[in-house]
């Protein structure tokens, strides 16, 4: 537990210097001072700046996950993850501009196919049904590439506009079809 506290205030140290200055230009040092350890402690828990960096947003994204409400919906979930993208605007901005597009792509498909692994899970149970992992986890990144294609779209602008509007539009065919696309995986799986 108490590593586990050093890690979480490592990350608030972290995420305190990235509203000042790009990821890159962050060094272990700073952080460590900010947490009142020495160079070499910060190393015990943490390879790099960059591993603390996705520490915390992997934390993060968990936190927002685990404090959704049961039966919560997509738009929900989608518009809660854009809602904490806009309250950590700089951070992420000071991040993006310092990390491979490449690396953030790989992150951002990775944590929004788990979110969606999760929004399935919650609809089978809602609709009676059970999919096998694999059919979870097809489904799943079908709907992880316009949600990532529009956060990579809104990053690229600076996010200077109100991302509601392209969520809603992204949301409205991927909502309706939801339910569709697991009835219909379920089907099929029944057929064979």
């Amino acid at each position: 537990m108490a590593e586990e506290n050093k890690d979480h205030e490592l990350a608030e140290a972290l995420r305190n210097c990235l509203k000042q200055k790009p990821l890159n230009r962050i060094t272990v040092t700073e952080i460590a001072a900010a947490c009142n350890m020495n160079r070499q402690s910060f190393y015990y828990h943490f390879k790099d700046v960059y591993y603390l960096a996705e520490y915390m947003y992997k934390s993060d994204i968990a936190y927002i996950m685990a404090n959704q409400k049961p039966n919560s919906n997509i738009e929900d979930s989608i518009a809660t993850v854009f809602a904490y993208a806009l309250t950590n605007k700089d951070a992420i901005l000071n991040t993006i501009s310092a990390v491979d597009r490449e690396i953030l792509e790989y992150n951002l498909y990775q944590e929004i196919a788990d979110m969606m692994v999760s929004l399935i899970k919650d609809k089978e149970k809602q609709l009676g049904i059970t999919l096998t992992p694999e059919q979870e986890k097809s489904i799943a990144d079908f709907y992880k590439f316009p949600i990532v294609g529009e956060a990579l779209n809104w990053f690229k602008s600076g996010m200077v506009l109100d991302p509601s509007f392209k969520v809603k539009t992204v949301l409205t065919f991927m909502s309706a079809s939801l339910d569709n696309i697991i009835k219909a995986t379920y089907a099929e799986s029944q057929t064979k």
